[in-house]
């Protein structure tokens, strides 16, 4: 009998010492309630500013020249203009071209 009763006050000492235990733990924490999220809340846009810049080459591009001496060139197109193929660039009533 004597043996039960031992063993029985040795476990009311541990369930003690584990209240003990859990409630310094659970004191220390800095655990707080969270508050309840109000429906009134606003979402502001984000604002993302996003800036680029590019250069525009041709894919194919033509160079002209003309033989010293080349004379009464005629131009129907201005620099930079867009031309389609067979379209007449220049013209020129010199024999040399």
């Amino acid at each position: 009998m004597r043996r039960y009763s031992k063993l029985i006050l040795a476990l009311i000492g541990l369930g003690i010492l584990f209240t003990i235990c859990v409630f310094s733990i659970t004191g220390c924490s800095n655990a707080q309630e969270t508050p309840e999220s109000d429906s009134t809340d606003v979402l502001l846009p984000t604002i993302t500013e996003i800036s680029s810049s590019a250069e525009v080459v041709p894919t194919r591009w033509l160079v002209l020249s003309y033989p010293n001496g080349a004379g009464n060139l005629d131009f129907y197109f201005a620099q930079g203009s867009i031309v389609n193929e067979g379209d007449q660039i220049a013209y020129s009533n010199d024999l040399q071209l």
